[in-house]
């Protein structure tokens, strides 16, 4: 008898659970297809139209690669004996004469430390590996090579300058 009971009382506690979830007096909505619309006439009048720029997000440098290591290794170079020229930098080479009238002509160059050295087409100057590329009336024209964190190789062109006479001291 108090199984009967027990079945009873839940019986009687479930029913309005039941009566709730059948979602009482609406009725389920039906499915109408929907009707295509005619295609609208184009329209004969000038519209205004903007002007649309398209503006880049990215930078113009150059995107690195993030997996990429920052130290290049690279295949030993081959060690050549430096020349005299090769221990200063160019920024401690000062030009105090041009030879222009002779072929090639040749420029005199002197380091901080007193020492002269004649340059011409082709000599190395300089700590990293410059080489002269032009002897000019008045200067003389070094090209460095070298790589910069990317790989590309750039080279620079420094102009070493024959002093005016007036930063020279001389009296016209």
């Amino acid at each position: 008898m108090m199984k009967n009971k027990l079945s009873l009382y839940l019986l009687l506690l479930s029913v309005p659970f039941f009566l709730t979830a059948c979602g009482g007096g609406e009725s389920p909505q039906q499915y109408t297809p929907v009707k295509k619309k005619k295609a609208l006439a184009p329209v004969k009048e000038p519209v205004a139209t903007a002007e649309v720029k398209t503006v880049s997000v990215v930078d113009d440098r150059v995107e690195r690669n993030p997996f990429k290591p920052f130290v290049v290794t690279e295949a030993p170079k081959v060690l050549r004996p430096r020349t005299p020229l090769q221990r200063y930098r160019l920024s401690e080479l000062r030009l105090v004469a041009v030879i222009w009238g002779i072929k090639p002509p040749v420029g005199m160059v002197e380091a901080t430390d007193g020492k002269g050295f004649v340059v011409k087409k082709g000599d190395l100057v300089g700590d990293r590996d410059g080489r002269v590329v032009r002897v000019k009336e008045n200067s003389v024209v070094v090209a460095e090579t070298f790589k910069d964190h990317t790989g590309k190789v750039i080279t620079k062109n420094t102009e070493i300058k024959l002093p005016s006479s007036k930063e020279r001291g001389e009296v016209q």
